[in-house]
């Protein structure tokens, strides 16, 4: 999960063989970026309310789940998992 366009995390989940990925939405037109977003920037408490939504959709335990950051910006996301760690934090 990142607040980066979806594309980019799309393309680090497959490079680290995860089964998907969550970010941003810009919209696109031919192919190519636009830079106007598409609902929300995945971003502060955004982020909360996408792992809870994912986590209801896939009966997953928030409880059990680990969240990594290094943004007080992401600090919703990490109050929401059972195992928060921040790495390198501002």
């Amino acid at each position: 999960m990142t607040a980066a366009p979806v594309e980019l995390a799309e393309k680090i989940a497959e490079d680290l063989g995860a089964t998907g990925a969550l970010g941003t939405i810009v919209g696109n037109k031919d192919g190519v970026l636009t830079g106007e977003l598409v609902g929300e920037a995945l971003h502060g408490k955004a982020k909360r309310r996408a792992i809870k939504k994912l986590a209801t959709e896939r009966n997953l335990s928030l409880k059990k789940s680990w969240a990594y950051s290094d943004s007080v910006n992401d600090l919703p996301m990490l109050s929401a998992v059972g195992n928060a760690v921040a790495v390198n934090p501002d």
